[in-house]
């Protein structure tokens, strides 16, 4: 008969969680290394896949409001009319609808070309030189009345506003190309009027610039809320897929 005392003695093993801490902390340090590559490597600070869904939305957008704007420049157009010659307003026009027509057509293109980096970066610049083509063309316009009567100056004021509001929130997913197309009417109105030489003018170029760093601040908030939407997505990804 066997003796209790002489049984083999157990011996413990580690635990894993001390094996498996080293491998948690190697993936962990991997994922950061990962994730500031991808921030230097991206246009939006964030990471590359984000950049090609920001301009994708850009796209969209612009697509979905298309004739919202023609019917800006076609009725602005026509009401310029009244204080320039009308074949100038014409032309002004003919040549901004063409602009738009040129950023659309470049939107298409882009939704149904393949992604890649190279490609989003080339989209992402010509993307924010017709905007800012764009920009300088409503520039041309408002700044034609030379008359600083209390009509033209109301006038010049809304259709600015006008423009800054529409301009930002189409670009909102692109915050870039929205100061493009705004940042040129704001600084010439804002300009015009701080030579004008009177106070109420005076008033006028500050609540012009003070129009711009709002609808500003508001499309970075626009930007910063869709990047969190991303992010949030692509973590519920992630931990579907762990």
């Amino acid at each position: 008969m066997s003796n209790p005392a002489e049984k083999p003695e157990v011996v413990q093993l580690p635990a894993e969680p001390q094996v498996a801490a080293p491998i948690g902390n190697r993936r962990a340090a991997s994922q950061r290394v990962r994730e500031a590559r991808d921030r230097l490597t991206s246009t939006s600070g964030t990471r590359p896949a984000f950049d090609r869904e920001l301009l994708r939305q850009y796209a969209q957008t612009r697509l979905s409001a298309s004739y919202v704007v023609m019917l800006l420049v076609v009725a602005t157009g026509l009401l310029f009319g009244f204080w320039m010659p009308p074949a100038a307003a014409a032309a002004w026009t003919c040549g901004l609808l063409c602009i738009h027509a040129a950023i659309i057509r470049s939107c298409g293109k882009f939704l149904a070309e393949p992604s890649s980096l190279t490609t989003t970066r080339k989209w992402r610049t010509r993307f924010i030189l017709l905007d800012l083509l764009y920009g300088l063309c409503w520039t041309a316009l408002l700044i034609h009345p030379a008359s600083f009567d209390a009509v033209s100056n109301t006038l010049i004021m809304f259709l600015m506003l006008l423009v800054i509001a529409v301009s930002s929130m189409l670009a909102a997913s692109l915050p870039i190309a929205a100061l493009a197309a705004t940042a040129p009417v704001t600084s010439a109105i804002a300009v015009i009027f701080g030579l004008s030489g009177t106070f109420d003018n005076y008033v006028l170029a500050l609540l012009a610039l003070a129009a711009e760093g709002y609808f500003a601040l508001l499309a970075h908030r626009l930007h910063s809320t869709t990047l969190a939407t991303l992010d949030a997505r692509r973590k519920g990804r992630a931990d579907r897929r762990a």
